[in-house]
């Protein structure tokens, strides 16, 4: 077993908390706004809130079904856990108390993000739509329709007027967040499309998808720009880091990567820790962590060290399992 860290003159990266506690596979993960705590949930049918600083377990939500994705308000004080039962609940994240059920879709209902402002929210489901909500009312804002299979994932821009969804079509395509009409679409994948993410600067949409690649787009011009290939397997999940230098992806090779977003050809890193496929990554807004979950039932918090002098994040090596 190694360390679990390694360096050099740019920086490093080590493990620094496994949350362990499900008794099911784990689907989604997400920091909060301000990195304190973490979100998890899965098919043990349950959403747990961490402490980001002790790893410690702060709330326990029981749902009623499995759960396939779950996210925390901006504020930090909304849940959002989309599930099999076809509906997105929200929660209040201080007492876990129900606030919301938004009941819209037709099947499954497979993931949910917040809008940056926190004011609405999107749900993208089996029935191969997306659906903008009023997280105030509870009300449908717009059902976005346009994909001919299920709709895996879907993202806001960071201004919160485009919007972008992933679909087992092989397909992304990017919306008009106010009037909900489909603005362009993605091609270029050759097998499903699990999940996508905006960048932070709003120019470029990371996708990633069982064809065991990942892609980066322009945005603005709806084009193709790099491939990002080194997986042995399908690949999972994907999300920029908070200055959009760096690409974090995972894979059912049970390993997550980083890359930097402009030489997708170079891995920086590759966190090697799970026993089983990792099903979800994400970052910190800060940039300073990413987290990873996995079949294995665990979820794992990665501190990444940055050297200022370099002006980079990580580094080169690849980290051994950190047990």
């Amino acid at each position: 077993m190694g360390s679990g860290k390694s360096k050099n003159a740019e920086g490093s990266i080590s493990l620094k908390l496994t949350l362990e506690g499900h008794t099911a596979r784990i689907h989604s993960c997400s920091f909060s706004a301000d990195g304190a705590l973490v979100v998890t949930g899965g098919d043990d049918k349950t959403v747990k809130l961490w402490n980001t600083g002790n790893g410690k377990l702060v709330r326990d939500i029981e749902e009623a079904s499995y759960v396939t994705a779950c996210k925390v308000s901006n504020k930090g004080d909304v849940i959002a856990s989309s599930s099999t039962d076809n509906t997105c609940k929200l929660w209040d994240a201080f007492s876990g108390e129900l606030l919301k059920t938004l009941d819209g879709h037709e099947s499954f209902c497979l993931s949910c993000n917040f809008s940056p402002d926190g004011k609405r929210l999107m749900t993208t489901s089996d029935d191969q739509t997306a659906i903008l909500w009023d997280v105030a009312t509870g009300e449908i804002l717009h059902k976005l329709e346009g994909h001919t299979d299920k709709v895996s994932s879907g993202a806001f821009s960071p201004d919160g007027l485009r919007v972008v969804t992933g679909s087992l079509d092989m397909t992304a395509k990017i919306w008009d967040a106010t009037t909900g009409a489909c603005v362009s679409t993605l091609t270029g994948h050759s097998d499903w499309i699990l999940k996508c993410d905006w960048s932070h600067d709003g120019k470029r949409i990371v996708t990633a998808s069982t064809d065991q690649t990942a892609r980066l787009w322009d945005s603005e011009r709806a084009e193709f720009q790099k491939e990002i290939k080194g997986h042995q397997g399908t690949v999972t999940s994907c999300a920029f880091s908070k200055d959009d230098k760096v690409v974090v992806t995972g894979s059912l090779d049970h390993t997550a990567k980083l890359w930097h977003s402009w030489r997708t050809d170079e891995c920086i890193h590759t966190l090697d820790g799970h026993t089983d496929h990792v099903t979800c990554v994400a970052f910190s807004s800060d940039g300073t962590c990413v987290m990873t979950a996995s079949r294995d039932h665990t979820a794992k918090i990665w501190q990444v060290a940055r050297n200022k002098a370099a002006d980079r994040s990580t580094l080169q090596r690849t980290v051994s399992d950190a047990q």
